[in-house]
C-alpha cells in the first residue's frame, strides 16, 4: 500500500513554503528600509550640524547598513529555515488553517517512516494520507497568511519618508544632498551648502598634469559672500595638506597646486561648503633622455669624427665643427624643434630636425660661434605637454687660435758674435689644432727675409733645434742678424716668436778675458769677506786675551769666560771654512787665466792664502783647540792672520779691478769706433730711402749693446768705488745720448696713425750721432785713463806679494816675531 505524501498534500505545503517566505522577505525589507530611513536621517543631520568629520561619518553609514541588516535578520530573516522542512512548513501551516491541525504533520510524518516497520494498519495510514490530501486541495494559503502585518511597518516607513520630505522642503538643512552623502558613504560627492563651488581651471577638473610643476586652479565661489577659501590637497596615499587660495575677485579666488611625481587629489573648502575631490593625474613632461653627439672636425683638421654618448646636451667643439646630433626622448613627441640661443628676443636660424615614432630625433649642428645655447621644444603625443620649462644646453665654441712660437735657448734676446762664429737654436712651436709647418727666418738688417723649414705638420707641438752658420752670410762688424721661428697651423694661421737680434762685432774683448774678470770680481768678494771674519776673530781674541790676564792677576773670572773661548772656537772655524771657500774659488781662477800675467796674479793669490791657511789660522787653531793657555799668542798669530787676509784682499780687489777697467775700456772704445762709423754714414744712409732701414736697424743695433756697456761698467763700480761718481756719470750721458738717437729714429706705423711715421731728417740724424760718438770718445779716454791707474795699482800689489814671499825676508819678520 503506499504510505507517501499525495500529490495535493505536497502542492499544499510548497504552497504554503511560498507564501511564508514572501511575507517574511517583505517583512524583513520594511523592516531595513525603515530603519535605514530613520538612521540615515539621523547621519544627514548630524552630517549637517558639522559633528561628524570625514573620516567618521563613511563608518557610521556602514554602521546603519549594518544595523538595518540585523534589524532585518531579527523581524523576519531568522525564521526563513523553518519552514524549508515539510515537517517544519506542516506544522507552521496546521497553525493557520485548523482543519488540518494534527493531520498534515502526522501525515508528514507517517510518510517519512518505513512500510516493514510500520507496527499499526497500514490502510490507516494510507487512509489518513488520502483524507489529507482531499482536505488540504481547496485551502487558499494567501487568504489564511494575509499581509496584515506588513501594514505597521508600512506606516512607519510613510512616516519616516514624510519627515524626511518635510525636511527637504527646509532650504537651509539641504536635506536631501547630506541624505545622499549618508546613504552613499563612500561616493565622492559634494557637501551640500550655502555657496556654490565651481572649479574653472584646470577646465577639466579631474585632469592631466605635468609631473614637478605647478597647475593653477581657479575656483568661482556663488552664493553667501566668502572672504577666504581654502585647498586641501595631498598625493595618492598621502596625508592632507591646506593651502589658502588667493582672492583676486568678489567671487574668485586662485591658487598654484604643485604637483609632484605621482597623483594629486584636491578639494575647495569655503564656508560651510566642501567640494567633491578631484584628481590631477601626473604624467611626465617630454624631454631628452640620451644625447649622442658625433663630433665631425672641420675639412683642414681632417680625421674621423668622435661619438659621446651622455645624459646632457652640452656640446664642446671647435669652429667649423659639424655635431650630429642623436637624440632619445623619454616618450613618443607629436613634434620637435630645434632652438639656437632660447633666451635671446630672434633666434639664429636653427637646422631641421627629424622625428620618428620611437621618440627618437636627428640634427645636424653646425658650430660656427653664432649659437651659445641650443634647446629642443617637444610635444607629447600622448598628453600634448611640452618642455618648455626644462633649461637649455651650452654651446661652447673652440676657437682655432693661432700657433705660438718661441725661442728658448739662447735666452739672451741680442747676441754678440763674430762674423764667422755659429749659434744653436732650440726653440718650441704649438697649436691648439695641429701645426702645418714650422721655419726659421732670418734677414741681415732686418730687410729680405729668407725662410728654412724646420718642420712639417709635425702634430700639435714641436722643438726644433738648428745650427745657425754665420759665415756664410758674409757679414762684417757693424751688421745686424734678426732671427725668429715662424709657426704656420693647419688653418693658415701664423705666429712668430720673438726676434733675437745677433750683433755682428770686430775681435776686441776675447770673451775668456771677460769671464776671467767676473771670476775675479768673485775672488775679490770672497777675500773681502775672509778679510771681515778675520777682523771679527781679533776681536774674540782680544776678549779672551783680557780675560786670561785678570785670571792671571788673581781677579775673579767673568761669568761668561767660557762663552767667549766658544765664541772665539766657532769664529775661527767660520773663518777656516771661507779660507777653504776662497782657495776653491782661487784655483778655479786660475784655470780661467788668460795670460801668463794673470796667472802669475792667481798663483800670488793663492800662495798668500796658502800661508794664512797653514801657518797663522793653523797656529791659533792650535792655541784654543783646549782652552786658552797662551793668550799672546793667540792673539799673535790672529793678528797676522788678518795682516795676510788684508793684504789678500787689497790684491784681490787690485787684480779685478785692473781686468773690469781693461775691458770696458775696450768696450767704450769698440762701441766709440761703430758710431764713428755710423756717424760717417748717416747722411748719404738716410737720404736713399732703400739705404735708410738697413742704417737705421744698424743703429738700433748700436744702441742694444750699450746694456752690455752698462753691465760692464757696473761691473767695474764693483771693485773700484772710488770711481763710482764718474761710472755714474758716463752711464747717464750715454743713456741721454742714446735716448736722443732712438727717438730720433723711425717710428713703426701704428694703427692709430698708420700713414704718418713722422721720419727725422737725415741732418737731425747726423747731429744725434755724432753727439752719441762725441760723448762715447770722451768716456772712452776717461775709461783708458782709470784702466792704466788700475794697472799701476795691481803691478804694486804684485811687487808687495812677491816680497812676502821672499825667503829673507820671511825670516826677518819671523825673528821679529
Amino acid at each position: 500500500m503506499d504510505l507517501s505524501l499525495r500529490p495535493e498534500t505536497l502542492a499544499a505545503i510548497k504552497a504554503f513554503r511560498v507564501r511564508h517566505r514572501s511575507l517574511l522577505w517583505q517583512r524583513g525589507v520594511l523592516a531595513a528600509l525603515a530603519f535605514a530611513l530613520g538612521l540615515l536621517a539621523v547621519i544627514a543631520l548630524l552630517d549637517r550640524a558639522w559633528l561628524l568629520p570625514d573620516v567618521i561619518r563613511p563608518w557610521f553609514s556602514i554602521a546603519a547598513y549594518a544595523g538595518c541588516a540585523y534589524a532585518a535578520w531579527r523581524m523576519a530573516l531568522q525564521f526563513l529555515p523553518q519552514s524549508r522542512e515539510n515537517a517544519g512548513a506542516a506544522r507552521m501551516a496546521e497553525a493557520v488553517a485548523p482543519e488540518v491541525h494534527e493531520k498534515l504533520l502526522a501525515a508528514v510524518e507517517l510518510s517519512q517512516a518505513d512500510p516493514a516497520t510500520v507496527k499499526d494498519s497500514p490502510e490507516f495510514r494510507a487512509k489518513l494520507q488520502d483524507e489529507v490530501a482531499i482536505t488540504v486541495k481547496g485551502i487558499n494559503w494567501a487568504q489564511r497568511q494575509p499581509a496584515t502585518p506588513l501594514v505597521p511597518w508600512m506606516k512607519r516607513i510613510a512616516l519616516a519618508v514624510a519627515v524626511i520630505a518635510a525636511l527637504c522642503f527646509v532650504p537651509r538643512l539641504h536635506m536631501a544632498g547630506f541624505l545622499a552623502r549618508a546613504a552613499l558613504p563612500f561616493a565622492n560627492l559634494e557637501r551640500p551648502s550655502s555657496v556654490q563651488i565651481t572649479v574653472e581651471k584646470p577646465g577639466k577638473v579631474d585632469a592631466l598634469a605635468p609631473m614637478a610643476s605647478e597647475v593653477d586652479v581657479a575656483v568661482k565661489i556663488t552664493g553667501e559672500p566668502v572672504e577666504q577659501a581654502f585647498i586641501e590637497f595631498a598625493e595618492v596615499g598621502g596625508s592632507n595638506r591646506r593651502m589658502e587660495l588667493g582672492k583676486v575677485a568678489p567671487e574668485h579666488f586662485e591658487a598654484r597646486l604643485p604637483v609632484g611625481q605621482s597623483d594629486v587629489r584636491y578639494r575647495v573648502r569655503a564656508a560651510d561648503g566642501i567640494s567633491a575631490w578631484h584628481t590631477l593625474t601626473a604624467k611626465a613632461r617630454p624631454r631628452i633622455t640620451q644625447f649622442a653627439k658625433t663630433i665631425m672636425p672641420p675639412g683642414y683638421v681632417g680625421g674621423e669624427g668622435v661619438t659621446l654618448t651622455e645624459d646632457h646636451g652640452d656640446i664642446e667643439a671647435l669652429a667649423g665643427s659639424t655635431v650630429k646630433l642623436a637624440l632619445q626622448s623619454n616618450q613618443p613627441v607629436a613634434s620637435a624643434t630645434l632652438v639656437l640661443n632660447p633666451e635671446m628676443p630672434s633666434h639664429p636660424a636653427a637646422p631641421a630636425i627629424t622625428t620618428k615614432p620611437d621618440g627618437q630625433l636627428a640634427a645636424d649642428l653646425i658650430i660656427d660661434g653664432q649659437a651659445e645655447a641650443w634647446t629642443v621644444q617637444l610635444k607629447s603625443a600622448e598628453t600634448g605637454f611640452t618642455n618648455d620649462e626644462s633649461a637649455s644646453w651650452r654651446i661652447t665654441t673652440l676657437p682655432d687660435l693661432p700657433p705660438v712660437a718661441q725661442i728658448m735657448e739662447p735666452k739672451e734676446p741680442q747676441l754678440s758674435l763674430l762674423p764667422d762664429e755659429s749659434i744653436r737654436l732650440i726653440g718650441e712651436a704649438s697649436d691648439d689644432v695641429g701645426l702645418a709647418t714650422v721655419k726659421l727666418a732670418h734677414a741681415i738688417n732686418g730687410t729680405d727675409w729668407t725662410d728654412i723649414e724646420l718642420a712639417t705638420k709635425p702634430g700639435k707641438q714641436s722643438s726644433v733645434q738648428h745650427l745657425f752658420l754665420l759665415a756664410p752670410l758674409q757679414v762684417k762688424a757693424g751688421d745686424t742678424v734678426l732671427m725668429k721661428l715662424v709657426a704656420t697651423d693647419l688653418k693658415g694661421q701664423k705666429a712668430e716668436s720673438a726676434p733675437l737680434r745677433i750683433i755682428i762685432l770686430e775681435q776686441t774683448v776675447d770673451p775668456l778675458k771677460r769671464a776671467f774678470a767676473a771670476e775675479q770680481r768673485r775672488v775679490a768678494e770672497m777675500a773681502k769677506t775672509l778679510m771681515e771674519k778675520t777682523r771679527d776673530l781679533v776681536k774674540d781674541a782680544s776678549q779672551v786675551r783680557k780675560v786670561a790676564q785678570q785670571q792671571k792677576k788673581g781677579k775673579p773670572v767673568p761669568d761668561d769666560a767660557e762663552m767667549q773661548l766658544a765664541r772665539l772656537q766657532q769664529t775661527l772655524q767660520r773663518t777656516r771654512e771661507q779660507a777653504d771657500d776662497l782657495w776653491q774659488e782661487i784655483k778655479k781662477a786660475a784655470q780661467l787665466a788668460p795670460t801668463k800675467l794673470d796667472a802669475e796674479s792667481t798663483k800670488l793669490l793663492g800662495d798668500a792664502l796658502t800661508d794664512l791657511r797653514r801657518d797663522e789660522l793653523a797656529r791659533a787653531e792650535q792655541h784654543t783647540a783646549n782652552g786658552v793657555s797662551e793668550p799672546e799668542m793667540v792673539k799673535r798669530a790672529v793678528a797676522e792672520a788678518h795682516g795676510t787676509a788684508a793684504k789678500l784682499e787689497d790684491a784681490a780687489r787690485a787684480f779685478a779691478a785692473e781686468s773690469s777697467a781693461r775691458i770696458a775700456a775696450q768696450a767704450l772704445q769698440q762701441m766709440t769706433r761703430q758710431q764713428a762709423l755710423l756717424t760717417d754714414t748717416s747722411l748719404n744712409g738716410n737720404r736713399d730711402p732703400a739705404q735708410r732701414p738697413k742704417w737705421q736697424e744698424q743703429q738700433r743695433a748700436a744702441l742694444m749693446t750699450h746694456q752690455d756697456l752698462k753691465q760692464e761698467l757696473d761691473a767695474l763700480a764693483e771693485v773700484q768705488s772710488n770711481q763710482q761718481n764718474h761710472i755714474d756719470r758716463i752711464k747717464k750721458e750715454v743713456s741721454e745720448a742714446a735716448t736722443d738717437v732712438r727717438e730720433s729714429l723711425d717710428r713703426a706705423a701704428d694703427p692709430a696713425n698708420k700713414d704718418q711715421p713722422q721720419p727725422k731728417s737725415p741732418e737731425h740724424l747726423y747731429g744725434a750721432s755724432d753727439n752719441m760718438r762725441q760723448k762715447l770718445q770722451r768716456n772712452a779716454d776717461h775709461i783708458r785713463g782709470v784702466a792704466e791707474d788700475d794697472a799701476r795699482i795691481a803691478a804694486a800689489a804684485r811687487q808687495r806679494l812677491q816680497a812676502q814671499d821672499n825667503p829673507a825676508l820671511v825670516a826677518l819678520e819671523e825673528a821679529k816675531a
